[in-house]
């Protein structure tokens, strides 16, 4: 739904102002994956592209021995982590408090992944997410309507 606000209706009136603009979107995807008409249409007007990779090892690891972590705990995390900063930020956030770490970083991370679901997406995650396996037969299990 963003997407197509952004392509069918936004960029077409920024596209017919009187004035120069200069639009900066920022998100996880890539507005031609939300709406297939963005490079049709706009995309000779993107200037810069610029995508946020996740950390490398060395800065990863440096990143979670700056917040306290050994260098063995800092390898283990960034290896379960896949260096994504938001990820790494959480297990810093909370270095100081290992009981609270593990319920406030899942909560977080469920929040962040969820944020745009509806409430029927968010029950079907729930629903699915701890399966340990995943076919037709134990979807159809979880969600029989």
């Amino acid at each position: 739904m963003l997407g197509y606000f952004i392509v069918e209706s936004l960029l077409r009136q920024l596209e017919n102002s009187r004035f120069p603009v200069l639009a900066i979107f920022l998100g996880h995807d890539d507005l031609a994956d939300a709406h297939t008409g963005f490079h049709q249409h706009f995309a000779n007007a993107i200037v810069t592209k610029i995508r946020l990779e996740p950390f490398d090892s060395d800065d990863g690891i440096r990143y979670l021995e700056s917040a306290g972590y050994s260098q063995d705990e800092a390898q283990t995390i960034y290896g379960k982590s896949g260096g994504y900063p938001f990820i790494l930020s959480l297990f810093a956030e909370h270095r100081s408090n290992k009981e609270q770490q593990s319920a406030v970083f899942y909560k977080r991370f469920f929040e962040r992944t969820t944020h745009w679901m509806t409430g029927p997406e968010k029950d079907w995650l729930l629903r699915l997410c701890y399966l340990d396996v995943v076919n037709e037969s134990t979807v159809a299990a979880m969600l029989p309507a």
